[in-house]
């Protein structure tokens, strides 16, 4: 809702000078993140039924959390004032402080995401509004920071009376937490991973080449991992589920569940990589307006980033870490994102933009693959393209429709190749009786009689 009005209000470059400093303070937010979100989540989602477990556990993580986020604001500080724009960094302690006091990975293990979720879209909405409002001119920018910083962190505190809820009486010990922030650290990689992926690219471009190159990548990046998030939304609110599974014996019940949805969100993914290929030259223009014409070309490359993210991430969570396999997952997230540095540092400075969109989407692949085959007991390529061929097929025939589609206006075209690619993509899948397709058909006609 935001990136159209921001991105014409604020330069290129004002949004690259944000991403570089946002990059820069993720650091400081993965330190004081370690593993606990991930490994909290884990053990409430196995052990919901202990309420005086659980209620323990999430004073001990949060206490540690807390500890961890004073220690890294006071580290950040020097970053802070070594910095040539001290209030904008100043501003980025927001993001250290929001990290620190987020309680959301304790709802998820109780698979409670609705009043999350309306919270959080509340909260949102607010921020757009005071942007749209307050935001009118350059000479805002620092205003646009702090918005976006501390509807973060009030995010976040809205929902802890939600969690209170859950929370009964308990006793917390110093040896609990040292214990909780030990066993976090090999849940840490991801969020190294997680960070180099969303960060790195971009703290890499700020320092081999600018911040007009920082800003059309924040763009381009931004849209694919908008799709991402989305679609990888529903592994996320399976995760629980399926950890659960696996710790009450009920394994075949977890393998028919992530078959399921990794096949919903393949058919997704396929059609909108190949979509953001064949819409970009439109959409950015009716997007972001003037001046991010070179995110366009970013845009096609980071389309595949979007299917391979989502391969890797479903089979990943679903897979290696609901069934305690954290070690080999964070070896196939080590080599992605080792290879996306280094690829990162030879390809940046002639490619700039563009060589950093290219080393992005071969580390993801290459993380895709290795995840692969840590859970070849589970699945296999092979079941995965029995699965997706008859999107592939669709994919490819509605981009052979659609690309080369053009009207004299650009948001005619765009919305054409929109409607005419979905029609297109639905109607091959329902000629190849692809399964996915049939059962929403089926749903939505028992809907409808009843």
């Amino acid at each position: 809702i935001l990136s159209p009005y921001v991105a014409r209000v604020l330069s290129a470059e004002l949004v690259g000078d944000y991403s570089y400093a946002l990059a820069n303070s993720s650091y400081f937010v993965l330190i004081e993140a370690l593993g606990f979100s991930l490994y909290g989540m884990l053990q409430v989602s196995a052990n919901r039924g202990d309420k005086n477990y659980i209620s323990t556990i999430f004073k001990e993580i949060m206490i540690a959390k807390i500890f961890l986020m004073v220690i890294c604001i006071i580290a950040y500080t020097f970053v802070w004032l070594s910095s040539d724009n001290k209030i904008l960094c100043a501003i980025m302690i927001l993001n250290i402080i929001s990290t620190g006091i987020d309680s959301t990975w304790f709802l998820t293990g109780m698979e409670n995401f609705k009043a999350t979720a309306l919270r959080n879209i509340a909260v949102r909405l607010v921020n757009v509004f005071l942007i749209i409002f307050l935001v009118k001119s350059e000479k805002d920018f620092l205003i646009y920071a702090v918005i976006m910083q501390a509807s973060n962190v009030i995010s976040y505190i809205v929902v802890l009376p939600i969690v209170k809820k859950y929370i009964i009486s308990s006793k917390v010990s110093f040896k609990n937490i040292l214990k909780h922030t030990i066993k976090s650290f090999i849940y840490f990689v991801p969020g190294i991973v997680n960070t180099i992926f969303t960060s790195a690219d971009k703290t890499v471009l700020g320092a081999f080449a600018n911040s007009y190159e920082v800003g059309v990548y924040e763009q381009a990046s931004k849209i694919c991992t908008l799709c991402g998030s989305v679609i990888n939304s529903i592994s996320n609110v399976v995760l629980p589920r399926v950890t659960y599974l696996n710790n009450n014996a009920s394994k075949d019940k977890s393998k028919k569940i992530m078959f399921k949805t990794l096949r919903y969100a393949s058919v997704v993914a396929i059609a909108v990589t190949v979509g953001i290929i064949c819409i970009s030259d439109e959409f950015v223009p009716v997007f972001f307006g003037l001046g991010y014409e070179k995110s366009a070309v970013l845009l096609k490359i980071l389309a595949f980033n979007v299917l391979m993210s989502i391969l890797a991430n479903y089979i990943g969570q679903q897979c290696l870490i609901s069934n305690a396999k954290q070690n080999q997952y964070n070896i196939a997230i080590s080599v992605g994102a080792l290879l996306n540095v280094i690829l990162n540092f030879f390809m940046v400075e002639r490619f700039q933009s563009v060589g950093v969109s290219v080393a992005s989407v071969v580390s993801s692949g290459v993380l895709f693959w290795v995840v692969l085959m840590f859970s070849r007991e589970i699945i296999s390529l092979r079941n995965i393209i029995q699965m997706d061929w008859k999107a592939t097929i669709a994919a490819i025939i509605m981009f052979i429709t659609i690309y080369r589609l053009n009207f004299t206006h650009l948001f005619v075209t765009l919305a054409v190749k929109i409607a005419v690619g979905a029609v297109v993509y639905i109607a091959i899948l329902v000629i190849l009786r692809e399964e996915t397709i049939q059962e929403v058909f089926v749903k939505i006609i028992s809907k409808r009689r009843t």
